[in-house]
């Protein structure tokens, strides 16, 4: 019996199955076009169907803050992969804030959350990789 080796990865949680977008104030000189997203020129963060997300990682996960952390995600994905300069880092953090607010996260919630990604991204190592390695069986 053949069986091929399965390749997987830990951490996600949701699937995205309709697709999203979101506006952001990311300006680029031309379009990141990745298999299941995208981040257009004028800041568009375009979502496909099938594309895996955890919420947010290290937060309570509510309501307030699923849209807010796929937007976040794909930036920092696409950053990550080295798709989008690091200097954009900044603008997915506000990003994220913003969308917490709009999804009627209170204020000091927004702000903490905001804290602690921002404190995050100071102690992180800014290499590109995958933050969750691919793993084998078999």
């Amino acid at each position: 019996m053949k069986i091929d080796p399965l390749f997987y990865r830990d951490g996600y949680k949701a699937v995205v199955v309709e697709p999203w977008s979101c506006a952001s104030d990311i300006r680029l000189e031309e379009d990141i076009v990745a298999p299941r997203y995208a981040i257009l020129r004028d800041g568009t963060i375009l979502v496909a169907h099938g594309y895996l997300y955890d919420f947010a990682s290290g937060a309570v996960d509510t309501e307030s803050i699923r849209r807010a952390s796929l937007a976040h995600d794909v930036l920092c994905q696409a950053i990550s992969e080295g798709r989008l300069d690091p200097k954009w880092q900044k603008d997915a953090d506000k990003l994220l804030k913003r969308v917490c607010l709009l999804d009627g996260m209170a204020r000091l919630r927004a702000w903490w959350v905001y804290r602690a990604v921002r404190a995050y991204q100071k102690r992180k190592k800014r290499i590109v990789f995958d933050a969750h390695p691919v793993k084998r069986v078999g």
